[in-house]
């Protein structure tokens, strides 16, 4: 019984360090649920991460990753782009076990608030401008553009993971912030609200050292006809690298500690009965 029992808790533990994979990961399929939202939603919770986060320390402007876990406390670590504006950047920071990772390839967004769009413009009318520049920006992309990999692995048919979200508010425009920065007064309500891009949502990178690597391009558009924003939007890409670490889970120590406590106590029961 005894040998039996102390053949069990080695199986055991065996298992629980079996259970972590070196290099399985998963990417979720467009438009699943993860974490009690779809992908969909979790870009709009992305975009009022990155644009209320402050114009000083924001992940998109960020160029080492110092600023990447920045408000980044929710149940899916969102890794953040560029404006678009810059060149290819590579940052290096710590992911938390445990936690699905949405990482942008290419997105845009377009926001509508009635402080910023004429007066005489009705809240229809304004939905009906960020549904337009919205399509006009994805008629511009080139799906060829798109690059993701992990850890040197290309993803396939990136133009599959397109999400596009419904209309949505990001807030009141908090003070300092990088929306605030754009030009759009403190306090105004960001909605309508619409965004869409070619995103990654994955799970499961085993503890260690991993490189991200994603981007994409788009051309220069002019949106079709709307009440509010009628200008050429300019061509823009984005080309990051991402250094991440993330660490050993808690519970994989906790349960080998536990393992080992239990079996010197039944090695300590079996002296003392030998005596």
């Amino acid at each position: 019984m005894r040998r039996s029992m102390w053949s069990a808790i080695v199986a055991l533990g065996m298992i629980a360090f079996a259970s972590q994979p070196g290099s399985a990961y998963t990417i979720f399929p467009p438009n699943s649920v993860v974490a009690g939202k779809t992908i969909a939603d979790w870009t709009a919770a992305w975009w009022t991460w990155a644009l209320q986060a402050p114009a000083a320390q924001n992940p998109l402007t960020d160029t080492t990753g110092a600023f990447a876990s920045l408000n980044n406390n929710g149940p899916v670590f969102f890794i953040a782009g560029t404006t678009g504006l810059t060149d290819s950047v590579t940052r290096t920071f710590q992911v938390p076990a445990g936690r699905p990772v949405l990482i942008p390839m290419i997105n845009f967004f377009d926001t509508e608030p009635a402080e910023i769009d004429p007066p005489t413009a009705t809240l229809d009318d304004r939905k009906n401008a960020a549904d337009l520049v919205v399509a006009g920006w994805l008629s511009a992309v080139d799906p060829a553009s798109l690059f993701a990999s992990i850890d040197g692995h290309s993803a396939s048919d990136l133009a599959q993971y397109l999400e596009v979200t419904s209309l949505f508010s990001m807030g009141a425009t908090q003070p300092g912030s990088l929306i605030a920065s754009f030009g759009v007064p403190v306090g105004a309500e960001l909605y309508p609200t619409k965004a869409a891009g070619y995103w990654l949502m994955t799970d499961g990178l085993a503890p260690g050292p991993h490189t991200l690597q994603f981007g994409g391009s788009s051309d220069a558009f002019t949106p079709a006809a709307n009440c509010c924003t009628t200008s050429e939007v300019p061509a823009f890409s984005t080309d990051v690298t991402d250094n991440i670490g993330i660490p050993e889970p808690a519970s994989a120590p906790l349960m080998l500690a536990g393992l080992v406590g239990l079996s010197a106590l039944r090695l300590g029961r079996r002296d003392r009965a030998e005596r």
